[in-house]
């Protein structure tokens, strides 16, 4: 039995956080705007019957021709407007999909480095059980205070979880969140899917990814997964090729590069 997917990719969000004149989905990556990486990504995958690119709506001509220029096509590849908040820019991706499709990854556009693996593994999780998304445990030191930022405790990190994309639900399922919460403020869908009482498993990546270049450079095994690390210039993200650490999202500010 076949499972028509879409691919939904929300880039409507202006990035605030990274204090440059222009969305980071737009900053260069290895020489490359990061929303044509990702867009790539899932133009490549097997499973993947459909996109859809959601920008911000006076970015919508200009973000269709600059996938073109770059050589990213796929038979069903659609842009549209995006809303004031994220779920706002999902559901918007929803609506523009056609009735055959029966599984939606949600994947940010601001994460350029997702491996096929990885969006196989969401894609197949949610055939098998309804929802599942994208996750690596808790690594760092996490603190409990109180109003006065004065620490009281230290959490227990291990069932701690931090959710990341692609996330895959079959598409009846995130029908019924948006019906039930849709008007909630959430900051993914796995969230929405919580609010309705829908199970979501976990697809586990490698958890060797830190939050700034000195972290990643600690981590074990790194060398064979990333060729340079990448700094924020005037002009955007630049090395000499592209790191191949499974797909994050690129943020956060000051001058260096941010795997989430």
């Amino acid at each position: 039995m076949t499972y028509p997917a879409a691919a939904i990719i929300p880039a409507a969000g202006f990035g605030t956080r990274m204090r440059r004149d222009q969305p980071k989905q737009y900053l260069l990556l290895a020489g490359e705007p990061i929303l044509v990486h990702t867009v790539r990504a899932f133009a490549a995958n097997i499973h993947i019957d459909a996109i859809v690119v959601v920008v911000p709506a006076e970015l919508l001509e200009e973000s269709r021709d600059l996938l073109a220029r770059h050589g990213v096509t796929h038979p069903n590849l659609q842009f549209t407007a995006g809303g004031r908040r994220r779920q706002d820019s999902v559901r918007a991706g929803m609506a523009m999909l056609g009735s055959g499709i029966d599984i939606i990854l949600v994947h940010d556009g601001a994460r350029p480095l997702v491996s096929q693996d990885i969006i196989n593994r969401c894609f197949e999780s949610a055939v098998a059980g309804g929802a599942a998304i994208a996750a690596v445990p808790v690594k760092d030191t996490l603190k409990r205070a109180d109003d006065l930022a004065r620490v009281k405790t230290t959490v227990d990190r291990t069932s701690l979880w931090q959710a990341q994309t692609p996330q895959a639900i079959r598409r009846d399922l995130l029908e019924i969140a948006y019906q039930n919460n849709g008007d909630a403020d959430v900051t993914d869908e796995s969230s929405l899917l919580e609010k309705a009482e829908i199970q979501v498993s976990l697809v586990i990546r490698p958890p060797f990814l830190g939050r700034c270049p000195s972290a990643v450079l600690g981590q074990p095994g790194l060398e064979q997964h990333v060729g340079k690390l990448f700094f924020v210039g005037r002009r955007g993200l630049i090395g000499s090729r592209l790191a191949r650490v499974p797909g994050h999202r690129i943020g956060g500010r000051g001058r260096g590069l941010r795997l989430f």
